[in-house]
Formats: C-alpha cells, sequence, structure tokens
C-alpha cells in the first residue's frame, strides 16, 4: 500500500506540504504546486544531496528561489525571476551566465566623424557610433554618455587619438556624473605622432539610476585639434562586472 502510494505522488501533481526523502526518482517530469499553506521540503540523508538535476532535463524556476547551502549544477538551470543564493554555486563542467539585461556596450568614431578639441581645456569626446548597446543605456545622439539602468560596477576602456603631429601634453579621463574620476595615460611635453593614441582603463561604481560617465580629452598643443576618424583608435566601452 504505501509502494502505491509513493508511486501515484511521483506522477501527479502535488498540491500539499510534501516531503521527498533522498535518492527518490521519478522517470517522468514532476510538476509541484502549493496551496495556501503547503511547502515542498526536500530532505537529506547526511551527506547525500537534496536534490539532483541531471544533464539530461533541465530546471526551469519561474518564481524566486532561495538557496541557503551550496548548491551544485550538472546540467542547466534557468532561473526567470530572482535567484538569491547565500551559500555556493558550483558549475560542473558549465558555465555561469549573468542575466541578459546586464549592460554592455561598445561606441567609435565614423570616417568622416571629426570633433574639435579645445586647447588647453578638457572637452567631452563624442562617440557616435554604435558597435553594440545590449541594454539601450549609451547615448550616442546628444550627451555620448553611458548611464546603465543596472546596479553594479563595470569596466570603463576608452582610447583616444589625434590628428596630426605636434609638441605637445595629451591625456584622456573617465568623467563620473560630471567630475572628473580616474585619468590615464597622460603624455606631457612629448612628441605626439599622428595617430598615437591615449587609454584609460578603470572600474567605475554605477547605481543604475542616475550615476552615468563620459570620456573626456585634454590637449595643450596651442591650437584647436581635431580627433582622429580612425574607429580602431577613437573608443569608448563600459561592461558589468558585478552587482553592488
Amino acid at each position: 500500500m504505501v509502494l502505491l502510494i509513493t508511486c501515484w505522488l511521483l506522477h501527479q501533481e502535488l498540491n500539499m506540504s510534501t516531503i521527498l526523502a533522498a535518492g527518490v526518482t521519478t522517470p517522468t517530469a514532476l510538476n509541484i504546486t502549493t496551496d495556501t499553506s503547503g511547502q515542498m521540503v526536500l530532505a537529506t540523508n547526511g551527506s547525500t544531496p537534496a536534490l539532483t538535476l541531471s544533464t539530461a532535463q533541465n530546471a526551469a524556476f519561474a518564481n524566486n528561489v532561495s538557496v541557503a547551502g551550496t548548491t551544485t549544477l550538472t546540467g542547466a538551470a534557468t532561473a526567470s525571476s530572482t535567484l538569491a543564493v547565500t551559500g555556493a554555486i558550483t558549475a560542473t563542467g558549465g558555465v555561469i551566465s549573468g542575466a541578459t539585461a546586464a549592460p554592455t556596450f561598445s561606441a567609435n568614431v565614423t570616417g568622416s566623424a571629426t570633433q574639435t578639441f579645445i586647447n588647453n581645456s578638457w572637452t567631452k569626446a563624442q562617440f557616435p557610433n554604435k558597435e553594440w548597446d545590449t541594454n539601450t543605456n549609451y547615448d550616442n545622439a546628444t550627451n555620448y554618455r553611458f548611464t546603465p539602468t543596472v546596479a553594479g560596477y563595470y569596466q570603463i576602456n576608452a582610447n583616444v587619438s589625434m590628428n596630426g603631429s605636434f609638441a605637445t601634453e595629451l591625456a584622456v579621463a573617465v568623467y563620473k556624473n560630471g567630475t572628473r574620476y580616474k585619468v590615464g595615460t597622460d603624455l606631457s611635453n612629448g612628441s605626439v605622432a599622428f595617430g598615437y593614441g591615449q587609454t584609460v582603463a578603470c572600474l567605475v561604481s554605477m547605481n543604475g539610476s542616475t550615476d552615468y560617465v563620459e570620456i573626456f580629452l585634454y590637449q595643450s598643443s596651442g591650437a584647436n585639434r581635431n580627433n582622429s576618424t580612425d574607429p580602431s583608435e577613437f573608443y569608448f566601452q563600459g561592461i558589468f562586472v558585478r552587482s553592488l
């Protein structure tokens, strides 16, 4: 009788508080829903895992999932809502992928996009050509700034280059919220050859709503200068690294 009841439970949709002992398997999909008082408890037996997901099947979670211990995934697991983990996640022979909404972008200049940079002044650089912008967070038409809508730490990269050759200072910097944040390479009192690039790379904490970053260029050649129009020499990039 106990065996018959167990088999029936494993093949039906469960609408009650249910305890599945370690080692219990089912050859078919197990659909579980809860009523107002029900919950699903996965029991363990010593070091035996409570739930094992094989590579033959995917696990899809439509609602929030909270994991307090160590979770080992040998197959694929998809969470369409929030996945909260207070322990460790181990991916055996696989890759843990970030959310598709995590922003990244890359922008540069085109062959005719010249800009004038004022002598002895920090001037915002314009990168009008998008290579990609996964979350539509880069403004390539008006402010030429990156305003991510996902809070986190971001890697920001940029390279700038000027037309012509001259003895000068040439520097590039990341500005955060209108204030100089990190200065990259700075050639002072040197000879800037045609196509010589200055680079900046740094991590920036962004709140996901109002924080934004821009690229500024400084030159002191004694006259106003135009940027290089080579897209491989004049670009601006950003990518989400991790949450705050």
